[in-house]
């Protein structure tokens, strides 16, 4: 600004005054106040502070030769940053601060593009589909066992048959893993000898298929089956074949002795997997010496998420959390996906700030573990870079923990402490929350999730620790405080039971999927059964033929949720152009069978005929605002040191080409975060008298 017009500036402010009258003379000023240093400090998370409505003078008979905004600052209440976080006094950063003006009777409109078709798990622009089941499959070699002669043979009876067991071969499930313990002692009054053990036998009631049926064993000085830390390697495969049992005695000829060393406990495992269901066999036995001395696992279940997927928690679960939670789960994520940006699960609170939040993980390879709110101050965290081998590939275990009474908050992995924070005193108001996406129902989650359980307190390592491997009841040391447990034992479906005491069932936006381990890799859910199949073990002298069977066993893959889009035009209005759904399939990936081996490795490819393509094309909309105009930018200054005294500073910025837009009532906001660096007063000084030019109308060109 030149000396002249300073000059000019200050004797117009001299003799000019405030307020509105209805007989406006030459040189007189109106003064419209913005904003003034009393106003609310805010912080990065709150957009508002520096957000209000500016009454402009609208008599069209009288003119301005000039119009000028008034830019004053100081430090907070005209202090001194000395450093060591004065936040007191000007914020220590320089950050952009632009003064903006909006007006609702102009239209901008940006123009976008957006896809025809949303289609999770694929990124490609033509899809080939059909509507027939697409399958993976396992191709495993199996063992036919055929007895020639027996040479000599002698048998061992553990255990009686007066009791009937219908938990251990359930063919009705589609998969099972029981393990039962038999001691050293039992093994030597039964007369077994240290040597090979070559054959077993168990007492059937009824008949029933069982495919992949294995029996494996192992030595251990255990002496009770613990379902917190089950014994699941180590094991030697004696038996694999797909078996049918038959009503009465069923022999199982080994194709892979046991050898017994004479002094151990043994553990016999049994696991079968049966993609279709079959029959319950039901076993003879009796009430062993030893209440956990087997173990049975056949009924659990898994979700899978796939990037459209997402889950409601109730809010009678949310309601009743305050200072403390636990957050914990099992997952496998889609290395095929991950990272990217995703919210694992998020709550909001009444006013829509975020309350809870699980980043897993962001795009840039972090944890994150956010976790209550005060007003617009935002929220606690806690961060740490994750590799993809801990959240991928296999089952892991996570739990979350925040205490605000202490501050602590905690993450578990494997029941380990992986990540620890304090001074996080933030209380928890939950008022919305989604499992597998953000809030705003974004950012989806692609996985496998099972055992998805809510505490209202901060659970203990140990706790987490013992229970993460087994199914929680009564017996858990905070089951009071139990709030949700999500267990998707449930079939496919849209609504998830609540095995807490709540009993506050969950709902999914979309079907989804749920499936099952097979039985030889079942590792955890084990519950302790008080009852043991009678079995008896030969020791004997064989001539055997063994014959090799290659078995192809198939699990369908997952199918793609294909979303059909199309534009409605707002044309004319302030509201964008908006997006909607018109159609919803759900198809599978015409690409091919794929066989696996035992050890994941594709060994083989088997072609899909396609049904039809879906060629995703761009779709053209605007989205539509007020328009904003920007009348100034300043850079706040650098705060350390820096004292702009009890008055402040101000500048003089002329913006009379904006005198078309600074009529009636605007939206006045300061924007791009130095806002809430100092103590703010913006007025604007309307200068009555001729313009040197009529400003006939002002227009954005492109929207900053």
């Amino acid at each position: 600004m030149n000396n002249f017009l300073k000059i000019t500036l200050l004797l117009l402010l001299a003799i000019g005054f405030t307020g509105y009258t209805s007989a406006q003379q030459p040189g007189d000023t109106i003064t419209v106040e913005a904003f003034d240093w009393s106003m609310t400090y805010g912080n990065a998370f709150d957009g508002t502070v520096r957000d209000t409505t500016v009454s402009f003078p609208t008599d069209n008979s009288v003119t301005y030769e000039k119009i000028i905004m008034r830019y004053n600052i100081r430090c907070r209440d005209a202090q001194v940053n000395t450093g060591g976080g004065n936040s007191n006094a000007c914020g220590e950063w320089d950050y952009s601060c632009n003064t903006y003006v909006h007006d609702s009777t102009r239209i901008d409109s940006v123009s976008r593009i957006t896809p025809s078709h949303t289609i999770t798990g694929f990124s490609g622009t033509s899809y080939d589909y059909t509507t027939q089941p697409v399958y993976n499959y396992i191709s495993t070699d199996q063992t036919s066992t055929t007895v020639n002669t027996i040479n000599s043979e002698s048998s061992f009876t553990i255990g009686n048959n007066s009791s009937p067991i219908t938990s251990v071969l359930d063919g009705n499930k589609n998969h099972s893993k029981s393990q039962i313990l038999i001691t050293a002692t039992e093994l030597s009054n039964a007369g077994v000898i240290a040597g090979n053990i070559d054959a077993l036998e168990l007492m059937a009631n009824t008949s029933g298929d069982l495919n992949f049926f294995r029996v494996s064993m192992q030595h251990t000085n255990s002496t009770a089956l613990d379902p917190s830390n089950p014994i699941t390697t180590g094991f030697t495969e004696v038996y694999y074949n797909n078996t049918t049992f038959s009503n009465g005695l069923n022999k199982l000829y080994f194709n892979n002795s046991f050898n017994w060393d004479g002094v151990s406990n043994v553990i016999v495992e049994f696991s079968f997997t049966n993609s279709t269901a079959s029959s319950l066999v039901e076993l003879s036995g009796d009430t062993p010496v030893e209440d956990s001395s087997v173990l049975v696992e056949n009924t659990n279940r898994y979700a899978t998420f796939n990037q459209n997927s997402i889950v409601n928690i109730p809010t009678n679960s949310t309601d009743l959390i305050s200072d403390e939670i636990t957050i914990s789960f099992w997952i496998k994520g889609d290395e095929n996906v991950l990272p990217t940006n995703t919210n694992f699960v998020e709550a909001s609170n009444a006013s829509g700030s975020r309350e809870v939040n699980i980043h897993m993980p962001w795009g840039n390879g972090r944890v994150y573990w956010d976790c209550g709110t005060v007003g617009g101050s935002g929220y606690d965290r806690i961060e740490k870079v994750v590799n993809l081998s801990e959240y991928t590939g296999e089952w892991s275990h996570w739990a979350f923990t925040k205490n605000a009474n202490t501050g602590v908050m905690n993450i578990y992995r494997n029941g380990q402490l992986w990540h620890t924070g304090s001074g996080n005193t933030n209380l928890i108001d939950m008022e919305e929350m989604l499992l597998g996406a953000g809030i705003s129902y974004s950012n989806y989650w692609a996985g496998d999730v099972d055992e998805f359980r809510m505490f209202s307190s901060a659970l203990d390592q140990n706790t987490i620790s013992e229970w993460m491997n087994r199914k929680v009841d009564a017996s858990h040391p905070f089951y009071a405080d139990m709030v949700l447990n999500l267990r998707f034992d449930d079939q496919t479906g849209n609504v998830f039971l609540d095995n807490s005491s709540l009993g506050a069932d969950a709902s999914s936006v979309n079907t989804i999927l749920t499936n099952y381990q097979r039985g030889d890799k079942v590792d955890k859910f084990f519950e302790v059964q008080n009852v043991r199949p009678q079995v008896i073990l030969y020791q004997g002298d064989y001539d055997l033929t063994q014959n090799p069977i290659t078995v192809l066993d198939s699990t369908e893959k997952i199918q793609n949720v294909v979303i059909e889009h199309d534009i409605v035009s707002n044309a004319g209005t302030l509201n964008s152009d908006d997006i909607i759904d018109i159609n919803t399939w759900n198809y599978w990936l015409a690409d091919e069978h794929t066989v696996f081996d035992e050890q994941g490795t594709i060994i083989n490819t088997i072609a899909v005929s396609s049904e039809g393509t879906i060629n995703i094309t761009d779709l053209n909309y605007y989205d539509r605002y007020p328009s904003r105009m920007q009348l100034m930018s300043l850079v706040t200054p650098y705060g350390i040191g820096l004292d702009l005294g009890p008055t402040g500073e101000t500048w003089y910025f002329d913006i009379t080409e904006f005198t078309p837009v600074l009529k009636g009532n605007k939206r006045i906001t300061v924007e791009n975060g130095g806002q809430w660096q100092e103590d703010m007063d913006i007025q604007f000084l309307f200068i009555v008298g001729t313009p040197p030019r009529d400003v006939i109308d002002i227009r954005e060109v492109w929207r900053n």
